[in-house]
C-alpha cells in the first residue's frame, strides 16, 4: 500500500514538473520574441541616427563650400563688419 502511494506521489510530481517545464519554455520563447523585437527597433534607431549624421556632415561640407575647404578663413562673428 505504501508503495502505491509513493508511486502516485512520484507520478504527480513528474506531471507537475512536466507542466512547469512547458510553461517555462513558453515564457522563454515569449522573452526571446520580445528581445528580437527590441533588437529590430534599436537597429532602426541606429540607422536613423546614422542617416542623420551623414546628412549633417553633408550639410556641413556644403556650408563650408569649396572656398573654405582649407579651413584658413575663420567665420566672421555676429555683427562684425566684413571688408568691402
Amino acid at each position: 500500500m505504501a508503495l502505491n502511494r509513493q508511486s502516485d506521489r512520484d507520478r504527480l510530481r513528474a506531471q507537475h514538473d512536466y507542466e512547469l517545464d512547458v510553461k517555462s519554455e513558453e515564457e522563454v520563447k515569449a522573452l526571446m520574441n520580445h528581445l528580437m523585437h527590441q533588437d529590430e527597433i534599436l537597429l532602426q534607431i541606429v540607422n536613423r541616427l546614422d542617416r542623420g549624421d551623414n546628412e549633417m556632415k553633408r550639410l556641413l561640407r556644403r556650408l563650408e563650400g569649396p572656398d573654405n575647404s582649407t579651413g584658413s578663413q575663420a567665420p566672421h562673428p555676429e555683427g562684425a563688419k566684413r571688408p568691402t
